[in-house]
């Protein structure tokens, strides 16, 4: 009985102290109440410091993006998870569907006059390579950043082109500013500009877990993880038009991504540094503007299972660098078809059950790629002009594993300057490469022409990728709809 009595209170003490749920409104809230379900707090950014270890915060679906103020050059700000939770009892953040925006409202005193007409900011988001590549002296055309009146404004590519162009707006990247061309007669007071200057989350702790947001407009990154988390999850979370990356793990955390996506941002859709560990499930990364789809550097590793990976623009899709490992398994991956699909430097690139498609080549191993490996099996390739796999010519060279795929007939491995024909070729032979592979033609049906129709439905006795549904209703919601000031709006939808 005194056991029993003892256990009544512990129990009864665990159910006093445990933390309780903040609620967060952006229409009904303020960040002077507290954060009870009658008195909600207003933004994301309180809750996130106030929330207790194993706590939850449970935001508000108003269909107003949730955003914060304009702090000035080097104030950016955003939603930084200090707390986290234990296996029993993770700190969950419910976002319902809410969109949370990087946008902010810039005052009219915060602007410089340049010269009649055009004023300049401070301006130097976090767009990794691009921001460091000084050739390309503007913002990205294919990710667009600039609002006046909750209107997208012109993106210009040079000077003498913005002293033409009322409303329009220039990055001026050697510089670190933005110019904006102001319309005759108007007054920056008379104006609602609104530009990237906050971002996403960021999670700190073990045991977290953020799920049905969507980040829109980031300076930097969307939902990201730093220091150590472990067991952190990102659940039905899609980013767009960041500046930064969709998703990035870095230092030493190890992320599980579901059921997530990013579209048109200007780095990667997906970034890992450090020694952090990803895995992705059912993601959908598309339409990045500069950098490949995933990179990957420093020791890094990550996973992709039953994801469509497609369409980087200039770059590969895929980037290994910096001893990193990448895993995909059961995915679809397309190139833009002006470069090769992947690049390897030194670390570990693989490829199981997959499909992939377009590019010059699918990937050469240069001698930079020395102490790299490769390894595809079971695996459809076509639509690469040159090459499938460049070898190199000293086959003590070789850290390759290729197994059991079909390839498009028009091209080959290439190898001490011929096109060696899978399972055909003797030189592939004795190099012991491409066992049970062989060229033969074959048709791709279905989204994105990614299917073999022919193939079995047990993943284990197919050659190639089969995605699940929810991954082509994610490719619908990223391809199909776009990011506004107002939210996210279908295409061609008419905004007021």
């Amino acid at each position: 009985m005194k056991f029993l009595l003892t256990l009544s209170a512990l129990l009864a003490g665990t159910l006093l102290t445990a933390a309780p749920t903040l609620y967060v409104d952006n229409l009904k809230g303020s960040d002077a109440n507290d954060g009870s379900r009658e008195k909600p707090l207003a933004s994301i950014e309180r809750a996130c410091k106030l929330v207790k270890t194993g706590g939850r915060i449970e935001v508000a679906d108003t269909g107003t993006p949730y955003s914060l103020p304009y702090g000035g050059p080097g104030k950016e700000r955003g939603l930084r998870l200090l707390t986290g939770g234990t296996a029993d009892s993770p700190l969950v953040v419910e976002g319902n569907g809410a969109v949370v925006s990087g946008l902010a409202v810039i005052p009219a005193e915060a602007w410089s006059k340049e010269a009649d007409g055009v004023y300049s900011l401070p301006f130097d988001p976090m767009s990794n390579f691009f921001r460091r590549d000084m050739s390309k002296n503007y913002w990205l055309p294919g990710t667009q950043i600039w609002f006046v009146n909750g209107k997208a404004a012109p993106n210009l590519l040079d000077r003498e082109t913005l002293e033409k162009t009322p409303n329009g707006f220039w990055w001026n990247k050697k510089e670190r500013k933005v110019l904006y061309r102001l319309p005759e007669g108007r007054q920056l007071s008379d104006l609602k500009i609104e530009l990237p200057a906050n971002y996403g989350f960021y999670i700190h702790r073990d045991h977290t877990i953020v799920r049905n947001f969507t980040m829109m407009f980031s300076w930097n990154d969307g939902f990201d993880a730093a220091e150590t988390p472990k067991s952190a999850m990102y659940l039905n979370c899609l980013a767009y038009n960041n500046c930064g990356q969709g998703m990035s793990i870095h230092d030493a955390s190890s992320v599980y991504y579901q059921d997530c996506g990013a579209v048109n941002c200007a780095s990667s859709a997906v970034c890992n540094v450090g020694q952090s560990n990803g895995v992705y499930k059912r993601c959908v990364l598309i339409d990045s503007t500069f950098e490949a789809a995933v990179f990957l550097n420093n020791d890094s590793s990550a996973l992709f299972e039953e994801c469509l990976i497609a369409d980087a623009e200039p770059a590969e899709l895929v980037w290994q660098r910096g001893r990193s490992k990448i895993t995909f398994s059961n995915c679809v991956l397309i190139g833009n078809g002006k470069n090769n699909l992947a690049m390897l430097e030194a670390g570990a690139l693989s490829f199981f059950g997959c499909t992939m498609r377009n590019g010059t080549g699918f990937l050469s191993l240069e001698p930079r790629s020395a102490t790299g490996s490769l390894s595809v099996e079971k695996s459809l390739l076509r639509g690469f002009a040159r090459y499938y796999v460049k070898l190199p010519d000293q086959p003590a060279a070789l850290r390759v594993n290729l197994a059991g795929n079909r390839y498009a007939p028009n091209a080959g491995h290439w190898y001490k300057g011929k096109s060696e024909v899978p399972g055909t070729s003797p030189a592939l032979t004795a190099l012991k490469l491409d066992r049970g592979s062989k060229a033969e033609e074959f048709r791709l049906t279905g989204r994105k022409s990614s299917e073999n129709p022919g193939a079995p439905g047990r993943r284990s006795q197919r050659i190639g990728a089969q995605l699940p549904e929810p991954v082509w209703q994610i490719y619908d919601r990223l391809k199909n709809y776009q990011a506004t000031p107002a939210g996210i709006v279908k295409k061609g939808a008419v905004l007021k």
